[in-house]
């Protein structure tokens, strides 16, 4: 009797596991489901042709309510980031020191950048080739040509773990310019600007928050950027959708879309991965963006 006892509870302990493991198996799809699903949602958002119903991009939090089900859904203009490829050194280095890198290293590490993305071999003051790789015992060398990903940068002499997740959600390689969308740019990219007094650029951002269709005298504050600022229409974008089940289950999808110039009806999607959650989405006020406007699909 106690060898039946002790098998039928080992039997019972199993059935439970593998209960939990499909049940998990099955809330993770679900999420997955909804993530993929709200950014094809806000895929139509971007593209209808009424202003009143076009998403906004500038990472603002919509809520999306499918079922019991909350997926949160931001969208933000990768022309508010500041291009890896074509950004002058001076944005680089203010970048670098605006997310807390002091200023020798924050030095190193811009030249380091243009080093890694310039077509020759000749070192920066203070940057690094291939000889200041293989001197740090690196196996990977500048590849002298244009960033292919922001994740490249990892490979950096001088970048450590810390300052690329910092820098990361700042930097873009979709932009194609110089210059930055202020309209779109997160705050750290707007306090960067070159020529722009501390004061003057939390004016600015108090103001686009509160424009209401003044804009354009908002934007014109940051005159002495004049040549690293610029406004467009998206040309990419990056769509973050966070699904969260009632069990706790969450499951983030992010995708960055490409929208071809002169074709507004078309899209390509260039990245397409799972994300993971590191802490709250911020709106560009800093407050956590747990609130936010909530649709009913």
């Amino acid at each position: 009797m106690t060898a039946l006892t002790t098998l039928a509870s080992g039997f019972s302990m199993e059935s439970g596991m593998a209960v939990r493991q499909t049940r998990n198996t099955l809330q993770s799809a679900e999420a997955r489901a909804l993530a993929d699903g709200a950014v094809f949602v806000a895929l139509r958002g971007l593209l209808d042709d009424n202003p009143v119903e076009a998403w906004p991009v500038d990472g603002t939090v919509r809520q999306v309510a499918v079922g019991d089900a909350v997926v949160s859904v931001a969208v933000l203009d990768e022309a508010g980031k500041v291009d890896l490829n074509y950004a002058p050194e001076e944005m680089l280095l203010n970048l670098l020191s605006g997310i807390g890198v002091d200023g020798d290293e924050a030095a190193s590490l811009a030249d380091a950048i243009v080093d890694w993305r310039d077509a020759d071999d000749l070192k920066r003051l203070r940057g690094a080739e291939a000889a200041e790789y293989r001197r740090a015992g690196l196996s990977a060398v500048p590849s002298n040509a244009p960033f292919a990903a922001v994740s490249e940068l990892r490979l950096v002499l001088g970048m450590s773990p810390e300052i690329y997740r910092r820098l990361a959600p700042l930097v873009t390689v979709y932009a194609r310019s110089p210059r930055i969308n202020p309209v779109s740019a997160p705050p750290a990219v707007v306090r960067a600007l070159p020529g722009v007094a501390p004061e003057t650029a939390e004016a600015f951002l108090a103001a686009r928050g509160n424009a209401d269709g003044q804009l354009n005298a908002a934007v014109a504050t940051l005159a002495r950027a004049g040549q690293f600022i610029g406004r467009a229409t998206p040309q990419a974008v990056t769509i973050r959708a966070t699904a969260t089940l009632p069990s706790g289950s969450v499951f983030i999808r992010e995708a960055t879309v490409e929208f071809p110039r002169g074709r507004e009806s078309t899209y390509r999607i260039v990245v397409w991965r799972q994300a993971i959650d590191t802490g709250a989405t911020v709106t560009e006020d800093g407050n956590s963006a747990a609130g936010g406007e909530k649709k009913r699909l």
